[in-house]
Parts: structure tokens; sequence; C-alpha cells
């Protein structure tokens, strides 16, 4: 007897047939275990059900522990899923003592690392993707680790090993696991803490697309600072910047993010092409600008600013925006942004290209393709003059000044191993001036030996020609021309390879199975062997469409040559045969005797470009691609739309098969388009920041789409280490995530991926075949029925339609979009309808699991229409698995049993849908914390009230995100520089936004001051809180830092603040509030954040230069800068209430000293002498000093004899001498004398 197994409905056929189940070897076994017995088993060949214990299947964690456990089973991860982990190793506990408070009281600190390393599960996986530490992210960027792969010849890691000695230590070959060297462990309160990761395992052949892989082009050529290893901040308020190209969790540029997700990824990869963008102005060559474009103007950035070929923000040229405001592209990577790549991709020992790349900015936002001259002008001197145009000078912008400058830079940055000097330009290539004259193609030969003349020849160049352009060329003009426009060029000493973009449709294929190539026995479009007979047969190769209609009807016409036997001059796709053949060009259809300057096989090919959509039939027509602002945006031919990276896939891993080794191809043979450089999942999942994210979805784009398992692997892997060999060719399906602990069955790690993927399985004659592929439905009648010896001919039992209509299904899964964490959706239908749970270890996004749980409430629906009809032997053909088709429906066999009667089981068939052929989208990244240059003020600032003998400069610091902490170090030179202090928390940092008027000292000023501020909030407080201290100060002026008090805060606006209620000059500072202060001032909130900087006696009055550098921050977040304290607080306070009378022709003077310290106490008295009394007095005409003296009181007098050299007007200035004789604060007397 044959038999359909792993059938979902299997339980409820056992239910049916055996209510009360029946007892085996003493124990109770109920029907619906035995259906499920009879749905999923084949013979003993995957589970000993019966005679042993029920192992249980993988099961959806709550909860991703680490623990320690001595043999504990290791997970066996398929794609990308998130696991907990097993220490396998663990050093003592290290112990960091901090001793704190100079000047003050001495506090030690105690702080804790330890070095661990824990297990993940079987090797070899390509990265983690993400860490989580007791539920939260981690950030890995912040911490000292390292990943080994699990390969089998893995080394012991050397931490260990210098621990627990050389020799003792395993090197855990196949094991994935993590080595965490002295990670702190104050955040999780001194313990390891629970610690999971998202870890990515590809599985497969050595064909997979993995390993296949060996170079490609490198996008999104635009993109300001995409491509900078270095982060770039831009300002976005005072204070405040946002790091412009660093959106992961490593903590680092996007650039190096994305290539190391690369690298690892496609271990084998070699060869890069590096695409940068300008933008074309215009479809006709004649007018076509080509200049870098910006974004925005007006913006700010560190550690430098955007500049290309000599042009800054503010001359490039401004990229279109949407209705939104928003541009339509980015802009062109900066060339400081583009050395650095090269020099990054060249570090890793990858094979550079750069590709030169022209984006059109015009209406329509066309394909470079579409450029071309007036077609007035065509097949005229006019037109070669429009081709001579778009090259232009050099020092104009055109074409030639955009590739002479990319090989300039090319230089400047090392070097290269390729540079093109352009690609699929065929509207400009196939203009001509007269017959069989192509302007453009001697354009590009010169531009070729300029470019050469630059580059050297270590450099090899060549242009991507697109696969419509490379070969030949018949005008369609009726002349019968045949041309080879572009063999000057591939002929030219100056090109070393053929370079293709090669989009040629690989398939033709429809729905259904009555299309020509489903009926010549090709399983689906992406067969391997449909494919492979794609890329040199099939259309453009064997034959072509003459128009729409006859592509509907699929009506082919043979494409021959009758004349010469030169068919592969038509055929576009013909490339090898082009590549051996001399080519004979046919002026009026008359073949020339001499061939062209071509060379058969004189030089390689190469795929610049090669790639296909993830959609639906991508390979009908990979050169379409989904962008809606464009109106090129198309889907292939007969594409439903729907995503398909499955077809992607094989396409990429067919394409490198056929090729492999094949002499025509250099060593860079196949560049697949492509490689986005912003790393995934934040591109494209950030649509708010890549407005180019939703094309992701459809498009040519590998990021995302490496490392997951394709189902016909998983369960070839999973039957393999049972020691089952099974037929998985008819399994079809992508697994996002999917992993197994412990020990089980088969058949419980299969269970998972059999509900999921709608698997059947049949017992054929050369063993096991899996299938998910809807069968084609074979037609019976009453003719093929007969009766048996008892029964009916056709017995189907089943509920009622509208019971089994209301049915649903309660789907709990792995969540991709929540970090991996179990989730759960309900099927559509009504509310009071049975609901049945189904459980399901693997890895979903919430759209894919929804469509599962709709899918399996139909067929649990269905499940309960099931029954028995009796076949004549007639009908061999029937197997197992074949759909039927009755008057009374489609039904399944699931079970045959033969004799005089083919007697047949069979439940209701409801046709599945392709609901995995596309990974799970991921839950958005979490971004490290990274924090720019902090800003940072060292203040020679007034006396605080308190603080008065304390000379210290103040220093405050502000960032954002904030550090965790701001050092700062100083020092004679930069190589003697110590720690002066440490910030913890952000100071509150501001800038005037409006003047500040003259003030008037020691009184409430009514006058507002508008500031803009960072690192923290303002507050109001009575009038009595401010006079006891509160809400202080510092306001940088021309003349130094005066100190003012507020009593209302007030927020009118993103981080602006009106005070109001201001108490100015305080503290000795009242001598500043002589002039305004000017917009953009800073001012300095006194909250306690600010530090004091150490400095020696000696170090005053000398120049120091000092450094502040965060905690995790990039390098470029260091600040330096020079500073010369003189201990300003300790200056003497101006003298107070100066009088000056005539009396007897002499001139009295008088004042009231001011105490520098305990000068407001309430008590009597004179306020407290800081060392001997003395005063500097001093007579000024203007800037001229026309007497001085020195006194030791409060009063001098300038005799008639000496105001007889005064002037008329003078000013008298007085200030006391501090302790060192050094003059305090000035203060002022205007006098005149009257004749």
């Amino acid at each position: 007897m044959a038999q359909l197994i792993l059938s979902e409905v299997g339980g409820y056929v056992g239910g049916q047939l055996l209510p009360q189940g029946v007892s085996i070897l003493g124990q109770q076994v109920t029907g619906q275990a035995i259906g499920s017995f009879v749905g999923s088993l084949a013979g003993s060949a995957i589970d000993g059900y019966l005679f042993a214990p029920r192992v249980e299947g993988p099961r959806i964690s709550q909860l991703h522990l680490t623990q320690s456990v001595e043999g504990a089973a290791v997970p066996n991860v398929y794609g990308r899923m998130r696991l907990g982990c097993n220490v396998i190793w663990a050093a003592r506990f290290e112990e960091n003592r901090k001793k704190s408070g100079k000047g003050g009281p001495k506090v030690t600190t105690y702080s804790y690392t330890l070095s661990f390393a824990v297990g993940l599960c079987e090797g070899q996986v390509s990265r983690i993707s993400r860490a989580w530490a007791n539920g939260a992210a981690l950030d890995l960027s912040r911490v000292n680790w390292r990943l080994y792969h699990g390969t089998e010849d893995q080394l012991p890691d050397p931490l260990i090993e210098a621990i627990e000695g050389t020799g003792n230590v395993p090197g855990y070959k196949g094991l994935a696991y993590i080595v965490f060297e002295d990670l702190p462990l104050d955040d999780f309160g001194g313990r390891i803490p629970q610690l999971s990761f998202e870890v990515v395992r590809p599985t497969g052949s050595d064909e997979r697309m993995e390993n296949a892989v060996q170079a490609v082009n490198l996008i999104p050529g635009s993109g300001e600072f995409a491509y900078a290893t270095q982060i770039v901040r831009r300002e976005v308020g005072f204070g405040v910047d946002e790091a412009d190209n660093m959106h992961n969790g490593a903590g680092q540029a996007d650039f190096l993010a994305s290539l190391d997700q690369l690298l690892e990824d496609f271990p084998d990869l070699s060869h890069v092409n590096l695409i940068v963008g300008w933008f074309g102005s215009s479809i006709d060559c004649a007018q076509c600008e080509i200049r870098p474009g910006v974004e925005l103007r007006g913006r700010k950035t560190r550690p430098w600013s955007w500049t290309v070929a000599g042009q800054d923000r503010e001359s490039a040229y401004l990229i279109s925006s949407n209705g939104e405001g928003r541009p339509n592209y980015g802009g062109t990577p900066d060339d400081q942004s583009v050395r650095q790549a090269i020099e990054a991709l060249k570090a890793r020992g990858l094979k550079v290209t750069l590709y030169p790349f022209v984006f059109m900015d015009s209406e329509g936002f066309p394909w470079r393709g579409r450029i071309a001259c007036d077609p007035a002008v065509e097949m005229t001197a006019a037109a070669a003059d429009a081709v001579s145009d778009f090259f232009g000078t050099g020092s104009d912008w055109r074409y030639r000044r955009f590739i002479t400058h990319y090989a300039q830079l090319a230089v400047e940055a090392g070097g290269v191993d390729a540079f093109l000097i352009g690609s699929e330009m065929v509207g400009l290539t196939r203009v001509r001036s007269d017959a069989g004259v192509y302007p453009a193609v001697g354009g590009l030969v010169a531009l070729a030996a300029e470019v050469r003349a630059i580059v050297g020849t270590q450099t090899q160049l060549s242009y991507a020609a697109d696969w419509t352009e490379y070969g030949a060329h018949v005008p369609p003009d009726g002349s019968g021309d045949v041309d080879f426009p572009l063999d000057d060029l591939w002929a030219d000493t100056n090109i070393d390879f053929i370079g293709l973009d090669w989009y040629a449709p690989l398939g033709d294929w429809r729905d259904g199975a009555s299309h020509l190539d489903a009926l010549a026995g090709y399983a689906s479009a992406e067969d391997p062997a449909y494919l492979g007979s794609q890329i040199e047969g099939g259309e453009g190769y064997d034959w072509y469409y003459a128009d729409a209609s006859d592509r509907d009807a699929q009506i082919r016409t043979p494409i021959t040559d009758g004349a010469h036997a030169e068919p592969w001059i038509y055929r576009q796709k013909d490339i090898r045969n082009w590549w051996m053949a001399a080519h004979h060009a046919r002026p009026g259809g008359v073949r020339n005797v001499a061939p062209t300057a071509w060379v058969p096989q004189s030089k390689p090919v190469r795929f610049v470009e090669f790639g296909c959509p993830a959609v639906d039939k991508g390979t009908n027509q990979p050169n379409v691609f989904y962008d809606p602002k464009s109106d090129e945006s198309a889907l292939p031919h007969y594409s439903t739309g729907a995503r398909d990276d499955i077809i992607q896939r094989r396409t990429i891993e067919s394409f490198h098969q056929y090729w492999s080794d094949d002499a025509m191809l250099d060593e860079g043979g196949i560049a697949i388009w492509a490689w986005d450089m912003r790393p995934f999942p934040a591109w494209p999942l950030n649509t708010d920041l890549w407005s180019d994210g939703g094309n992701w979805r459809l498009g040519h784009w590998l990021n995302g789409r490496a490392g997951l398992a394709l189902l016909s692997d998983v369960v070839d892997d999973l039957c393999r280490r049972a020691g089952i060999d099974a037929d998985v060719s008819g399994l079809t399906g992508l697994v996002t995530g999917y992993a197994l602990e412990g020990v089980m069955s088969l058949r419980d790690a299969l269970e998972p991926l059999r509900t999921a993927f709608d698997v059947r399985l049949v017992e054929g004659d050369d063993g096991l075949v899996f299938a998910n592929a809807a069968p084609a439905q074979i037609s019976l009648t009453l003719d093929d029925l007969v009766m048996p010896d008892q029964g009916t001919p056709l017995d189907l039992s089943r509920a009622e339609m509208e019971q089994a209509a209301q049915m649903r299904v309660r789907l709990s899964f792995i969540d991709s979009e929540a970090d991996g964490q179990p989730g759960i959706v309900l099927s559509e239908g009504e509310a009071d309808a049975p609901v049945r749970a189904v459980l399901l270890a693997i890895t979903l996004d919430r759209d894919q699991a929804l469509r599962l749980a709709n899918a399996l409430a139909q067929r649990v629906s269905a499940a309960q229409q099931a029954g028995t009809l009796s076949l004549s032997p007639a009908r061999m053909e029937i197997e197992p698995g074949d759909v039927v088709s009755l008057d009374a429906g489609a039904f399944q066999i699931l079970k045959l049993a033969d004799g005089s009667v083919r007697r047949i089981e069979a439940v209701r068939y409801v046709a599945g849908d392709s609901l995995f052929r596309a990974g799970a989208l991921p839950s958005p990244p979490d971004i490290a914390l990274t924090s720019g240059a902090p800003l940072v003020a060292i203040l020679d600032a007034p006396p605080l009230p308190g603080e008065e003998d304390d000379a210290r400069p103040l220093v405050f610091a502000s960032a954002y995100p904030w550090p965790g902490s701001v050092q700062l170090l100083a020092g004679p030179d930069v190589t003697s520089l110590t720690q002066r202090c440490e910030l913890t928390t952000p100071s509150i940092m501001g800038q005037l936004l409006a003047q500040a008027p003259k003030g008037l000292a020691w009184r409430w000023n009514r006058s507002a001051l508008d500031v803009e501020i960072t690192g923290g909030d303002l507050e109001s407080v009575d009038a009595s809180a401010v006079l006891n201290g509160a809400n202080a100060a510092l306001l940088e002026t021309a003349n130094g830092w005066e100190l003012l008090q507020y009593r209302d805060a007030q927020l009118v606006g993103d981080n602006i603040w009106r005070l109001t209620d201001l108490l100015r000059g305080q503290q000795g500072s009242e001598h500043l509030l002589e002039e305004e202060v000017e917009i953009g001032a800073r001012i300095m909130f006194l909250t306690g954040a600010q530090q004091r900087m150490e400095l020696s006696a000696q170090e005053y009055h000398l120049p120091l230069v000092w450094r502040a550098q965060p905690a995790f921050a990039d390098p470029d977040a260091i600040v330096e800068g020079e500073l010369t304290a003189h201990a300003m607080s300790l200056r003497q306070w101006a003298p107070a209430h100066v009088t000056a009378d005539l009396i007897d022709d002499d001139l009295h003077v008088s004042w009231v000293r001011r105490g520098r310290r305990g000068g407001d106490g309430w008590e009597a008295g004179e306020p407290l002498l800081d060392g001997a009394e003395a005063y500097l007095v001093e007579v000024k005409d203007e800037a001229q000093i026309l007497a001085s003296r020195t006194v030791a009181t409060t009063q001098t007098i300038f005799s008639s004899t000496d105001i007889a050299e005064f002037p008329s007007v003078f000013k008298i200035q007085i200030a006391q001498l501090g302790p060192d004789q050094s003059p305090g604060t000035t203060v002022s007397l205007a006098v005149t004398i009257s004749p």
C-alpha cells in the first residue's frame, strides 16, 4: 500500500476512524494520534512513534536564557534566529578601584569586569546581527568581544589559552561561540547578564548564492557621506548634532558596517565596483550638463564639509525635491568619502573598480540610456556637434570633466584595479552623423586615452555596455545596414576588457501549466535546468517576439541569418559567438570583406552588472526595476508583483554555475547588482531617512537576502542527519529562521515546516519524496469509479460547509519584527467562530504570520471534508499526493490500497499559496550610542558664591547623546597631557538668540534674554530662591564672563527659552554691563554639572593645551584647545561710591572698599581685608595715563599743581590691589574741571 505522509489532516482522519482509540502494548493511543501517525510516517523510515515515547518538537521560547549546563544540547540553526547561550568558560572577576575627590573627601569606587565565553550553536555561522542583555539591546560596539564562527579548523582563543595554559584549551571546533573580554558588569548588577544573540547561519550546497558570488556592485552611488569611513555629523541645533552616516548597532560608519555584513555574507568576495554618481540634466545630449549635487544647502557638517570637484555645498547643483520637500536622490558622495572608501576596500583585500555613474535628475527620471541627440539632426554633422557638446572641453560641466575628475581621484586614493569610462549610454553610442559614423564612440576612445594618461598602465580600463548595445546595431531606417559601433572602442589599446551590463531575459514563464516552457517539462521559473537553458538560449537567442500580441500568444519567431549564416549578429544574448568571431559590417545589407577592428577573443569579457529583481517572474525581464518616482518603473512581463527572493537567488546561482571557469570571462567575471552600503536592516526600514527604502522589496538588492535558508536545503539537511536520503527537489520556499535544540525525532523536527509550507511526503519507488508545489489536478468521471465488494464507489462524509467556513486559527510564532520574541495572530473570520491554536517555532513577520493563519484556517476547514472512493485499476497513474477533480470538488489522495479495485482515502483539497518566497522583515535595528564632539567651555570666571577662594577654571561640557562622561586632560604640550577633571553629567549650555542690552547691576532688570540651550531644561523659581543663589549663569561678553541670575524661564520654542527678571553683574562682574552682548554669545548655566579644572600654582598665567575626550565616542569626537588661566576669581572687586570734590583748588577723591568675600553679611562692620589694603589710582586722558599712584587708604588728593597738568576733562580709575599687588577690577569716574 502506498500512502501520503506528513499530511496535516491525518489527525482528523484518525479521529474519525477510531474515535475511542486502541490499546497498543498496554498503552492507550488515541485515534487522533494514530491519524497523525498515518498522516506523517512511512513505515519505520522516519519515526518509531508507536514504539517509543513521543519527543516534543521545537518550541517558542518566552525567554532567551544564559545558562551554564555541562552536556547541554547544541542548537542547530537555519537562517536567522535569536538564541540564548551557554557559558562554556569564565575567568575570575576583576575588581577595579578608582579614587576621586582631589581637594575634598577621598572616595574609592569599585567596578567589576569578567571575561567569559558563551556557546551559541553549530557552526558555521556567518555573523551576529544583534545582541541583547537582560532583554535590552546590547551595544556591542562598547564591549570587547570576538566571534568564532564554528569552523572545523578554528584555533583556541588566545585569552582563554593565556589564562588556562597552552595546550589546555580546546578550539571548540564546529561550535560557534563568543568570547567577551573584561565585560563591565556594573550595569548588570555585578553578574553575567541574560544574553541572547541573533545568529545568521546559511545552509545549503557549496553552489549556494553566498558561496557563488565573488564580485558585487556597491551602491547607492549617492548620499553625501554614504561612503565615508569616518562618522560625519551634521548640526541640527545648538550643541546638538546627528550622525549623518551612522545608523547601525556597530557604532561605526554605515559604509564599514555594511562592508562587514557584505564580507560575512559572501566570504569568497574578491572584487567590487564602487558606484559614484553625478546628475544629468537632460536626455538631449547637446543640453545635458552633468554635475555633482547636494541634497540641501546650508547644512553644517564635521569633521569636514562636503566638497566635490572644487564645488562646495553652496555652489554645487541642488538636487530636485519631491512634493514633500525631500530630495529625489541622495547627494553625490563627497570626494574625501570616496577616497576613504577606496582605501578601506583595498585594506580588506578587495580589488576595486571605480564606476562613475550618471543619474538623470530630469523630468520622469529616465535611464541614462535615453540620452541621445535631437532626432531632427540625426545623420547630419549637427549630430556630431551635439555629441561633442555632451563630452565637453573638460572645464565645463559636461561628461569629460565628470570622468577625468574620478580618474584623478582614483590616483589620489592610491590607485584602483579598474576604471570605467561610462556605462549603458546606448542612446548616445547609437547616434550617427552619417552612415556608419558614430561620433560618441570616437568620443569614448579619446576619453579612454585621457584617462589612461591619468591612471597609468596598472589600472584596467573599460566601458560597461548595455546587453543590447555591445554588439551589432541594425538601424530601424530600412537601410539594411548592420554596424558594430563599439568595435572601435573594444579594439582600442586602452581598453582592457569587454564590459557588459547583462540583464537579458532568462525566461518566458507564465502562470499555469499550459504555457510553452511548462509544457516543455520545466518545473518552475527558478528550475535550475530551465534557467541554465535560457542563458544561451530562449528569447534573444533562439527566437524573439515581433510584438506584444505575439508575446501574449507565445508566437515565437526564430532568429536566423540566411544570407551569411551569422545568426549571432542578431542574437543579443549570443555573447560567446560575438566574442569568438570576426565582425563584418553590412552597409546596405552587403557584407564587407574586411572585418572591423575587433580581433576575436582578444580581450576577456566581464559582466560588470548582472542581477535579477526579487519579484515574481523576475527572470522574464531582469532589466526592469520598481521605483515609483521614475517613468522607467515597471514589473517584469506577466509578473504578479509579489516579492520573490527565491527566483533572485536561483538566478544568481545558475548564472555563476553556467559561466564557472569559462575562458571567455576574466577574474572579475560576474559582478552582482547590487549591495547597498547602507547597512541592513536600518536600510530599507528607515524610510523617514531614506526615501528609496520601499524599492528594496522588489528590487535587485542582495542586502537582507543572504544568509537565509531554502526549505529544500533545510529538509535535506535534517534528513541526512537522520540517515535518510530523500528527494527534496519538489520543495520551494524560504526559511527565514528555524532552530532545533535537544533530542527529537525527524518527524518532530519536520512538523513545523510541514505545517507552514504545506509539505507533502510520498513514499515513492525510490524512497521519500517531498513536495509542496500545487499538484496538477487529475480529472475523474463516474466511468473511473467502480463498485467495491462492500459500500459505495464514492463515500464523502463532510461537515456542514457553514461550520467549516467559520473555523479560525490562532497562530503562535517567532516574530521577526519584535526582536525574535513570541508573536500571536488570529486568522480572519467571524468573532464567534471556533478557534484552533497552532504553535510554530518558525521566524515570520506579522504579514506572513497572518497570511499563514488564514491559509491554515482554510486547510483545517477542508480537513473536515474527508471520504473514500474506489477507482478502476485502469487508473494506475494515480498516486498518493495527487489531486483528483470530481463533480463534488477537488480531493487529495492520502492513502491508496490496490486490489481488484483501487481503494482511496482522500480529503478536500485547498490549493496552497506561495507564502514564503521571501524572507521575513526584521525589526528596526537598535542604533549604537555614539556621541559627536562635545561642546566644551573652560571659563576663567568670576568667583562663585561660597567659592571665592577657588581660582580653578570652570569646565562645562555637553553632548547629545551624552556619552556617559567627558574627561579633560591638559598639559604644556600634547605629549604631557594629564587628566584634570571628569564630567559625568551634561552641562546646560546655550547661546544668545538676540542682543542682550546694557544692564543695571544689583537690581531686578525687566529686560529678557532669549537663549537656545542644550543639555537639559530650565525652570522658574521665586525671588527669594534667586536671592539665595538659585538660577545662576555665566554670560560671555567681549571682556569676560558676567555672572547673572534669572527668576523666570519660559520655553518659547524647540530648546529656546526666554529668561526674565534678571539680576545682572553679580559677584564683582558689574563692570561688564557697560556694553551690549552680541547675538551668539555663549551662556553657561551653573547647575552643578560643571567641574573645576585642576591646576598647579605654577600653571597659572602659562599657556596650556587641553583635550576633551568623551567615553564611547568615535576618534573624531575629541576636542582640543588652548588655555591660559589668570585666576580671575581672585581679583579684587571694583571699589564703590567713588566721589571727587574740589576743595581749596585740590581734588579730593574717595571711595568705599568692597570685599571679594564675606562682604554680603548682615552683621555690622567692614568687609574682611584680603591682604594689606592698597589701591592703584590712575588719571587718564582717553588711553594715556596722566598720573598714577598707589595708596593704602580709601582716599587720595590731587593738588592744584597736579590738576594744572590735567586737561579740563579726564577720568579717574581706581582698582584695589590684591595680595600679589595685581590690580583688580577698576571703577571709573569722569571729572570735568571748569576754568
